[in-house]
């Protein structure tokens, strides 16, 4: 079942329940990094954040609402919570995240990719090196050098 355009933000969540400890995963569209999206007041909103603002509260200045799980596509918010980006990036790391396992490149490997991999679509690079798409667009633009 794939959720309609939300008009409300009540319709949003309709039909999810969130009393129970398990992740409550999004049934409508993801965007291109795996996070749960919707239309919402004519504007495309992250559903984990209007759950974090519907049932817990507002989202403070340059917080992140982060997910304790690590399901990108949960939108139950007793899985939220609210980090500065630095910690949020260390609570990945540090509960051993897989997702998160930090890969170095070559010097040769970044410098191939420059050569050989501009045309080569990102998600054929991102499986084939194991990297992030952030990563791919850094080496594309020229800003990673990779490690001797």
């Amino acid at each position: 079942m794939c959720k309609k355009a939300s008009k409300t933000i009540e319709d949003v969540f309709e039909g999810y329940d969130f009393e129970t400890n398990e992740c409550v995963e999004w049934e409508g569209k993801l965007n291109v990094c795996g996070y749960a999206q919707t239309w919402l007041n004519g504007t495309n909103n992250l559903v984990h954040r209007l759950s974090y603002k519907q049932y817990i509260g507002p989202i403070e200045n340059k917080k992140e609402v982060a997910h304790t799980c690590h399901n990108r596509k949960c939108i139950n918010p007793n899985h939220l919570k609210l980090l500065t980006h630095q910690e949020n990036i260390k609570h990945s790391y540090k509960d051993k995240n897989p997702r998160k396992k930090r890969i170095h490149l070559t010097k040769i490997q970044v410098d191939y990719i420059q050569t050989f991999h501009m045309n080569t679509k990102v998600d054929v690079i991102m499986k084939q090196y194991n990297i992030s798409r952030q990563t791919v667009y850094r080496i594309k633009a020229f800003e990673v050098k990779g490690k001797k």
